[in-house]
């Protein structure tokens, strides 16, 4: 296997996708009768799929979260990876999906937005197969030597014409409904939810299809998209700076671009999330937690919040994101009138109908947690910090961000094989043990593994080009090569999350006669309120599958 996936969590990341896939993929036949006026309610055992797939993406998703936050090749849990846009615009359109599922008719308003959700969704899972297996965006995802890509993207191709036939046979079999009543607010605000997932997964798909036609055009990648390249450039060897220059101008999402045009969007379904539930608990106060909800999003986006007010450039941020930070804070704030409206809804429900508590506690549970894993993952990005260092071996302690302190203890070098893919006479590995003084006046122990096929003296690259690696995974995407790997220490809490990388290329090429001095490259991350992004993708994981295997819940329909 390739060393990074080499990782416990891959034994149960890659099947969740996998069968998310295929239920996501069979609703593509429900969704073609609906369009074309052959279904007359949406089908049971078709919503049932469509939960199940969501759920089990969702926690698949998460279980790649917890392998990446572990690998140098990303070494944080999201990057617009092309692959992981996708599978977001799939995420999106089966939400969009599941939000109109229970009352669906032909011939109501806008009848048609649910069905053609569902089968999005299903066109998009073949294109995500297909970007998994296209070498022609930079990706940290790839199905090495596979060539099944045009076969995919050929299906997606199919199931949209079909759809289209679908469609236009359903405009004239279809007529709508005799003495329909209007929608109510209600079932607006559900259909206003609907839409902005379906708008959030489409804008992913726009930045997915742009990468592929700017790349085709040879356009020339923006500079503000590839950070390090221009202290990489200085320390590359002249034979290396033309492979070096072609891996950096190689396109993918620009994912500062998709974060800022997804932010306002996810303000609104806050907003209208958190009013929704309020509002079946009580009219008015729906309409005063909406106003104040409203008006605190209003003054961080102008004066800014948690994360603008609390930013202080220690950590490792595009100053792209920085300058959208009162956005995250707005977002912040509509997540959480979402997550504390559907919770209370929920609550308030389930004790006063104890029938239905097996449907609205699961449907609370998912809610909060998506928005505690928001939380979590916007919280750690935006305030997250580092320092780096250059120590000896069996050294002295070296002080590092805010109070934390770092030392490596000693080195342990063999070429006993771990059952990975090997080229030459077998890799070597060298386990580094660590210690790190915290704050609170505590020692932590433990080890990280630098793994390679090759030489140590062929796998060194010099301190700069190491932490460059550590810090961006784009340079760790050019620098990797089959066998090699480099897996931090990591240490969890309610607070924090901590990363220890260390890169002992040099000690270990010195140890086989290198001219290197026995030193090591560390690099310390501590990502703030982590734990907040474990627990929620937990929560929502655990709803999800809740509502999913749970037999099909009989319950009032908003749109009358």
């Amino acid at each position: 296997m390739n060393a990074h996936l080499m990782k416990i969590w891959m034994l149960v990341h890659a099947p969740l996708i996998l069968a998310a896939y295929a239920w996501t993929l069979s609703l593509a036949a429900p969704a073609l009768a609906a369009l074309g006026g052959q279904e007359t309610r949406w089908p049971g055992s078709a919503l049932t799929h469509a939960r199940r797939a969501w759920a089990l993406l969702t926690a698949g998703i998460g279980f790649g979260m917890v392998w990446a936050f572990e690998d140098a090749m990303y070494g944080q849990v999201w990057h617009w990876d092309p692959v992981q846009t996708a599978v977001f615009a799939v995420w999106c359109l089966l939400a969009a999906h599941l939000h109109g599922a229970g009352g669906w008719r032909p011939g109501r308003t806008m009848w048609r937005w649910v069905p053609f959700a569902a089968l999005a969704a299903a066109v998009l899972t073949a294109v995500a197969m297909g970007v998994t297996r296209n070498e022609v965006l930079a990706s940290s995802h790839r199905y090495v030597g596979a060539s099944t890509w045009a076969a995919h993207m050929t299906l997606a191709v199919l199931l949209s014409l079909a759809g289209l036939a679908a469609w236009l046979h359903g405009l004239r079999a279809v007529r709508p409904l005799p003495n329909a009543k209007r929608l109510n607010l209600a079932a607006w605000g559900l259909r206003a939810t609907q839409l902005i997932f379906v708008f959030i997964g489409l804008a992913a798909v726009a930045h997915l299809a742009w990468a592929f036609y700017a790349s085709a055009q040879a356009l020339p990648r923006p500079d503000d998209l590839k950070p390090f390249f221009e202290t990489l450039r200085n320390w590359a060897r002249g034979s290396e700076l033309p492979a070096l220059r072609a891996a950096f101008a190689q396109w993918d999402i620009d994912g500062y671009g998709l974060a800022r045009l997804l932010l306002l969007p996810m303000v609104a379904a806050g907003l209208i999330g958190g009013w929704f539930f309020a509002r079946r608990l009580s009219a008015r106060l729906g309409w005063i937690t909406l106003t104040v909800a409203a008006l605190a999003c209003v003054a961080v986006f102008v004066q800014g919040g948690l994360l603008a007010g609390h930013y202080a450039g220690s950590g490792v941020l595009s100053q792209q994101i920085v300058t959208v930070l009162p956005r995250i804070d707005a977002a912040l704030i509509g997540g959480a009138y979402l997550a504390l409206g559907c919770a209370a809804w929920s609550l308030h429900g389930a004790w006063h109908n104890r029938r239905t508590a097996g449907y609205l506690l699961p449907l609370g549970l998912l809610h909060l947690g998506a928005v505690v894993a928001l939380w979590g993952g916007l919280l750690a990005t935006a305030l997250n910090g580092y320092s780096q260092h250059l120590v000896d071996i069996d050294g002295d302690w070296q002080r590092g961000y805010q109070g934390y302190a770092v030392r490596v203890t000693g080195l342990d070098v063999d070429r006993a094989s771990d059952g990975g893919r090997t080229h030459g006479d077998g890799s070597f590995r060298a386990l580094a043990q660590i210690e790190i003084a915290t704050p609170e006046h505590g020692v932590l122990q433990g080890q990280t593994l630098y793994r390679d096929a090759r030489s140590a003296i062929a796998g060194y690259a010099g301190p700069v080009r190491q932490i460059c690696e550590i810090l961006d995974y784009r340079y760790a995407r050019y620098a990797d090569h089959p066998g090699y790997v480099l897996h931090p220490f990591i240490d969890r809490g309610w607070a924090r999350d901590l990363q220890l990388w260390v890169a002992t290329s040099s000690a270990v090429a010195a140890l086989e006669g290198g001219p290197q001095a026995a030193q090591a490259v560390v690099v310390l991350r501590v990502l703030p309120f982590a734990s907040l992004l474990w627990i929620g993708l937990t929560l929502t994981s655990l709803g999800a599958l809740w509502l999913a295997l749970r037999p099909q819940p009989v319950h009032r329909e908003v749109q009358r």
